[in-house]
């Protein structure tokens, strides 16, 4: 469907109905990037008819743009940037004031072509907004709450943006911020936990790497701390715990890879020291710990 999409694309003067189907089959194949760029495309081969044509862009289902704002909304909300998400989203609304129903606020649409039926509903898009603002709402009340140290707080707030369903970009790092809080309470367990959860949901998240490498270290387990990093940096290594990622999709710029190449040399020194792993951090106990504690 993808390579019959691109066909009616290219052989063709720009025809809305094709580009939407193409940069939406795109989305929903998990292409995100490539999806944002058929929409870049498309709104770019649309102007330059327009100029050729000479024609004055209307604000109707034949423009990419009445479109696109949806689909790039999407985007960005997979990939957990909620703000840009919000953002185009609200852009988006004037569609519905402007589109002369084409799209209405009960969601009822006056023509079948293909792009008013990908299109949202306004009470789809105004519940999807209300959903991003309370989650933003939430994390940046347990970013707050690990600045003044009340750990268990923050908790409670990245538990609750987590109970809303968010996408797995922005469930990633609300998952990697709530490690970082059990961190601070020794509550090792659970915070290399939620890294493990961090990196399934979007293996590019690269704090989530350096935060589990960092744990394992802690609970003196420098060489699997090597491992995580090594798959980063994409370092040749052994066959990888069960918590580390086959292959990570991170890119770094050149700072960030300096950064996790000083993490590595620390770790793999720190594993040639190789101290028994620490069992009783990693359970979140105390070396006094009696017997019954333990069990």
């Amino acid at each position: 469907l993808l390579a019959d999409a691109a066909v009616l694309v290219e052989g063709m003067t720009y025809w809305s109905d094709a580009a939407a189907l193409q940069a939406w089959l795109l989305l929903r194949a998990g292409r995100l990037d490539a999806a944002e760029a058929a929409c870049k495309a498309a709104k770019d081969l649309w102007q330059q008819q327009q100029q050729r044509q000479h024609l004055r862009q209307q604000q109707d289902s034949s423009t990419a743009s009445s479109w696109c704002w949806w689909i790039e909304a999407q985007v960005h909300w997979h990939k957990g940037d909620m703000t840009a998400a919000q953002e185009l989203l609200q852009a988006g609304m004037q569609w519905f004031d402007s589109s002369n129903g084409t799209a209405g606020a009960d969601g009822g649409k006056s023509s079948a072509s293909l792009v008013d039926v990908l299109l949202p509903s306004l009470s789809q898009v105004q519940q999807l907004l209300e959903n991003i603002a309370e989650q933003l709402k939430l994390k940046e009340a347990g970013n707050a709450a690990v600045s003044a140290k009340k750990y268990e707080q923050a908790i409670e707030q990245y538990t609750s943006a987590l109970a809303l369903q968010p996408s797995s970009g922005f469930a990633a790092v609300l998952h990697s911020n709530r490690a970082a809080a059990y961190q601070q309470l020794e509550r090792f367990s659970e915070a290399l936990a939620d890294c493990g959860r961090a990196v399934a949901l979007d293996p590019s998240y690269a704090k989530a790497y350096t935060r589990m490498a960092q744990i394992l270290e802690a609970v003196h387990r420098p060489s699997e701390a090597v491992l995580v990093l090594q798959d980063v940096l994409k370092a040749p290594h052994q066959p990888a715990p069960h918590h580390v990622t086959a292959a990570a999709a991170v890119t770094l710029s050149q700072a960030d890879r300096r950064k996790f190449e000083g993490l590595l040399a620390a770790a793999q020194a720190a594993a040639r020291r190789l101290q028994t792993p620490h069992h009783y951090k990693l359970l979140g106990l105390k070396m006094s710990a009696t017997e019954e504690e333990i069990r």
